[in-house]
């Protein structure tokens, strides 16, 4: 990003020709694509709030980086977490990069994003139990992830854990099963040979 080109006031002003009527204008796959530059994602997303671009941005610079190998979003409960990540999605989507993995804590949350996804452009779909893996972006809870030696049979260009202290939490304060999985299927070699136990269980 250029020193002059960070922020909301920032993305307000490359991306002024982002429509305001989400009907008048659906998302569509930049034709070049230039990571973490607000003008494009605007365009390719106009769904997003001029901070969701924002912090779209500052995700895909984060990604294009060499260890650039995740990002925590923090933003306050109403600030649109949910768009920002189908966003991301969705410029992942527009580099090719559509094994996509979305974790949510509950069904109604997995209904949310199935809701918003087509606004953002994203074509998600949901997991149907856990002997299914899907394909392309998909969405499911960290319990189905924790029981689903399917997902080690794909190789995830992004995964995202909405909520994801969730994936500490329990008593003992040991690994949980969630952590477990997408410790294997993020391909941590820590975690190698239970990425290998998923794929030869069933």
């Amino acid at each position: 990003l250029r020193p002059d080109d960070q922020g909301a006031a920032a993305t307000e002003r490359e991306a002024v020709d982002a429509p305001g009527d989400l009907t008048q204008k659906p998302a569509r796959a930049a034709r070049t694509f230039k990571p973490g530059d607000h003008a494009s994602i605007a365009a390719s997303v106009p769904a997003l709030q001029p901070e969701q671009v924002d912090d779209v941005a500052r995700i895909e610079t984060r990604f294009a980086k060499s260890d650039g190998h995740g990002m925590l979003i923090t933003n306050g409960t109403g600030t649109g977490k949910t768009f920002t990540t189908l966003g991301t999605v969705k410029r992942f989507a527009d580099q090719g990069k559509g094994n996509v993995l979305i974790i949510v804590k509950t069904d109604g949350e997995i209904r949310n994003y199935l809701d918003s996804a087509p606004v953002s452009g994203v074509d998600l779909t949901r997991l149907e139990d856990t002997k299914d893996a899907g394909s392309g972006a998909v969405i499911t809870t960290y319990a189905n992830m924790a029981s689903n030696n399917a997902l080690a049979g794909r190789e995830w260009d992004m995964i995202v854990a909405d909520e994801s202290h969730m994936l500490s939490m329990n008593k003992t304060g040991d690994e949980t099963g969630a952590l477990k999985a997408l410790r294997a299927i993020s391909n941590k070699p820590s975690h190698a040979m239970s990425k290998a136990h998923m794929v030869l269980a069933d």
